[in-house]
């Protein structure tokens, strides 16, 4: 008996449109160092919608004084393996 076997081509793509693929999320984090050098660390956690992770920047800004104005943002994006065809 003899095998084969034949090389594929692999593709990474997005896979936001099929049905069972998690949502898009957005987290927000404060980059702030206080008094001590510490960094502040308070995050949004994950939101599907970018702008209730912003509106939670602004909030935690304002409840500052102001002072808390330094930001990193995650976004996770799912993507997937695909078969392109032989190589």
């Amino acid at each position: 008996m003899t095998r084969r076997f034949r090389l594929m081509n692999w593709s990474l793509v997005p896979t936001d449109d099929e049905p069972d693929t998690p949502a898009v999320t957005h987290t927000f984090r404060c980059y702030t160092l206080d008094d001590d050098d510490k960094e502040c660390g308070a995050e949004s956690g994950p939101q599907a919608d970018v702008n209730a992770a912003q509106r939670w920047a602004f909030n935690h800004w304002k409840s500052t004084d102001q002072e808390h104005s330094a930001f990193g943002e995650w976004t996770i994006r799912p993507w997937g393996m695909h078969q392109d065809g032989p190589a």
